[in-house]
């Protein structure tokens, strides 16, 4: 699904995003592998954080004994910001 032009809205739901005509699409979830390639980590290393609750993460089945990951990549991106900041 094509962003472009679409800027993230805080305001909306997980993954929506708003331009300024009103238009309301969504952003997809990605898996880990792509998520942490975006953030420059080993998947590995990003799962252990989603785990740890220190990355922005959603267990796709919150019950299940071993979780499987999917990340939002607007909500890595503002971890990133946020995180450079305190620095």
């Amino acid at each position: 699904m094509k962003t472009r032009g679409l800027q993230s809205n805080l305001n909306t739901p997980y993954g929506a995003f708003a331009s300024g005509d009103g238009y309301y699409g969504f952003e997809p979830f990605v898996g880990p592998e792509v998520a942490a390639e975006f953030v420059k980590l080993s998947t590995r290393r990003l799962k252990e954080m989603a785990r740890a609750g220190t990355a922005p993460a959603h267990p796709v089945d919150p019950n299940a004994q071993r979780k499987e990951w999917r990340f939002l990549l607007s909500e890595l991106a503002e971890w990133m910001r946020r995180n450079s900041r305190q620095k």
